[in-house]
């Protein structure tokens, strides 16, 4: 065998090796557990009911935990040690999940609007989770931002609607009510 077969050999056999050495280093990673303290399972659980978890890093201090919701989109949080959200990258929800002081705020907002299926939340650094509630009024969209606890934040400017239409649709809804009850 000539020289340079022997090295070209010799090379092969160490960079396969390499490579199987990497790809067992690297099952060993996928294999790691990390167990979630209590306080983080738990914040995990009351608040992203039905997501699956992508991938968990453990910090030294905080969790960050990337997962996928029912819509398929990817989203990423990181949790202190402590059970506190620090932050969330925007992502939908249900107007069925969300928090009902911020479904009530909306509607009290805009009671005339018909309100998208899904409204948006994020968290920044550790700062109150804010959700972005879209409506539209005829045919124009409404955005306003409220925080969780039912606190208009920012919000654009509603249309003016007359007070003849108010009444009128007021006493439509009673004269409902009213059929409704004599049926009963």
């Amino acid at each position: 065998m000539s020289l340079t077969r022997w090295m070209v050999c010799m090379l092969a056999g160490v960079l396969s090796f390499g490579f199987v050495a990497k790809a067992d280093d690297h099952d060993k990673k996928k294999e790691k557990i990390i167990v979630l303290p209590a306080p983080v399972k738990a914040a995990w659980d009351s608040r992203y009911k039905g997501v699956e978890v992508v991938k968990i890093e453990d910090k030294k201090d905080c969790f960050e935990i990337k997962g996928k919701d029912a819509l398929n989109d990817g989203f990423k949080v990181v949790i202190g040690l402590d059970g506190k959200l620090w932050s969330e990258n925007k992502r939908k929800v249900v107007v069925a999940s969300c928090p009902p002081a911020v479904i009530e705020t909306a509607k009290k907002w805009a009671p005339e609007a018909k309100w998208n299926e899904h409204f948006e939340v994020e968290t920044k650094k550790s700062s109150p989770s804010t959700w972005e509630v879209v409506g539209v009024i005829g045919e124009k969209k409404y955005k306003a931002h409220i925080a969780e606890d039912g606190k208009v934040i920012k919000a654009d400017k509603l249309p003016e609607i007359r007070k003849e239409e108010i009444r009128k649709e007021e006493k439509r809804e009673e004269k409902h009510e009213e059929k409704r009850e004599e049926k009963k």
